[in-house]
């Protein structure tokens, strides 16, 4: 699984792309999401999708804040189990001043 591309294009918002594992070792069944604050040890699922949804996704949740550091990474599934991507890093911008 290879370790999923994250940008921040809001202050409050950071997009996810990744890819199809190149050896899906089976049919895949689901892919999630997880992001925690960065250095964290645990995290949280935040989205799950289908195979065959686009293989990107935006955080908007109330819970991303501007310039924070945030982890993200997926988690994809088949009958053979889970297998997880690395944490990858992003910073979400810097609210503008009024």
């Amino acid at each position: 699984m290879g370790t999923p591309a994250v940008l921040s294009e809001t202050p409050t918002s950071v997009l996810i792309v990744w890819s199809e594992p190149e050896l899906p070792n089976g049919e895949l069944t689901s892919y999630g999401i997880e992001r925690r604050l960065a250095g964290e040890i645990t995290g949280t699922n935040i989205a799950v999708m289908l195979p065959d949804d686009p293989k990107q996704y935006i955080d908007n949740s109330p819970d991303v804040t501007p310039y924070t550091s945030y982890e993200y990474r997926i988690s994809v599934s088949n009958s053979a189990g889970i297998t997880y991507s690395d944490w990858v890093e992003v910073t979400t911008m810097s609210a503008s001043k009024s």
